[in-house]
């Protein structure tokens, strides 16, 4: 994910067949033109789960970053 801490919980849901999966960050995005409208990139399992067809797909994000 670009912005949300190692470690946090995201809830990926995809918007086209209402799929979700929880996933967990383990690491950043790197800053290169490959990623620029990239937002997160997940496993090929969660992938799966989620019923993705196409490496790019539109979905909604869930989570929360506690207050340290």
């Amino acid at each position: 994910h670009r912005t949300a801490p190692l470690g946090t919980i995201i809830k990926v849901t995809n918007t086209m067949n209402n799929k979700s999966v929880l996933v967990k960050v383990i690491g950043s995005l790197p800053d290169t033109g490959e990623n620029d409208n990239v937002i997160i990139k997940l496993s090929a399992t969660a992938a799966k789960m989620l019923g993705v067809i196409n490496d790019k797909f539109q979905a909604s994000l869930h989570y929360a970053i506690p207050k340290e």
